[in-house]
């Protein structure tokens, strides 16, 4: 049984796992919801083979680009802050390993044809003495708020150039993930608290940053009107209720998300966060209206 789960999360997820024909499966249906749960998106469509079965959630099948765009940041910093100390050793160390993700990314996520970097799931029958062969067909062609998290994290290894930028931005525009109060985590409306139309405040803020740090001006101008929206549902949502939500409803300003089997929390700290650092980098325009429309 999964830790730090509530009552009816176990319930549903034991009515689920009753389904499956033998005690490996089980295990298996466990360990990939444990892996989901770990991941910062909890359950969500991205890692589930049939979107509309979570026995079907495969997380551990799954190379996320997220996960590899945090680890890309975490070497790019490692190395950053070991030159300060002058610990050249670790500096050579961690460039390198940076400087060989960057380029497995860009071969294993990128996909130039959607421009965004996508999910690569593994298939065990294609794979010699543990080594896959990477094949098209593999990379998940649906469109993730996670898809853009790359274009923040390589910015600051100044790897993503303004075509490709300019190329994401098209996409981002294009995928159906931005929505009137922000963007989406995902276009599949399943029930599922990581799924359409709920917006969470770290992708708001990641692909921010991302697009107004690249200096490409329509990705500035872009970036600020997200942040707009994403400020506007929060203070809509705050003026109604008096709570800031720890997710909100992309296509509805001012309505806090659901989904998932626990009624929406309220507090929150990253929304906290993410708005207070979305009015220091843009303010609000004194001429425009903070109101929903």
């Amino acid at each position: 049984m999964l830790c730090g789960t509530n009552l009816g999360q176990n319930r549903q997820l034991l009515r689920t796992a009753s389904k499956l024909p033998n005690i490996c499966e089980k295990r298996e249906f466990y360990r990939d919801l444990a892996s989901a749960a770990e991941s910062g998106w909890d359950f969500s469509s991205r890692w589930m083979r049939n979107e509309s079965d979570l026995a079907t959630t495969t997380t551990t099948s799954i190379i996320p680009v997220d996960l590899n765009a945090f680890l890309l940041k975490m070497e790019l910093d490692i190395a950053f802050l070991a030159n300060l100390i002058g610990e050249s050793s670790v500096v050579t160390q961690f460039t390198e390993a940076s400087q060989n993700r960057q380029r497995a990314m860009n071969c294993i996520f990128w996909n130039a044809e959607m421009g965004q970097w996508l999910d690569y799931w593994l298939d065990s029958s294609n794979k010699s003495e543990d080594i896959y062969k990477w094949e098209d067909l593999h990379q998940n062609k649906k469109s993730f708020a996670s898809n853009f998290v790359p274009l923040w994290t390589q910015l600051f290894s100044s790897v993503v150039d303004d075509i490709t930028t300019q190329r994401v931005v098209q996409s981002l525009r294009s995928s159906g993930l931005l929505q009137s109060a922000g963007i989406a985590m995902t276009l599949s409306n399943t029930g599922q608290q990581w799924d359409f139309p709920n917006g969470w405040s770290p992708l708001q803020h990641m692909i921010i940053e991302g697009l107004a740090r690249s200096g490409l001006e329509e990705a500035r101008t872009l970036a600020k009107d997200i942040a707009i929206r994403w400020i506007r549902t929060n203070y809509v949502a705050y003026k109604k209720t008096d709570a800031m939500y720890e997710k909100y409803d992309v296509t509805r300003c001012g309505a806090a998300g659901g989904g998932g089997v626990y009624v929406a929390q309220t507090g929150f700290g990253w929304t906290n966060g993410v708005v207070l650092a979305l009015l220091e980098e843009f303010g609000w325009p004194e001429d425009l209206n903070i109101d929903c429309y």
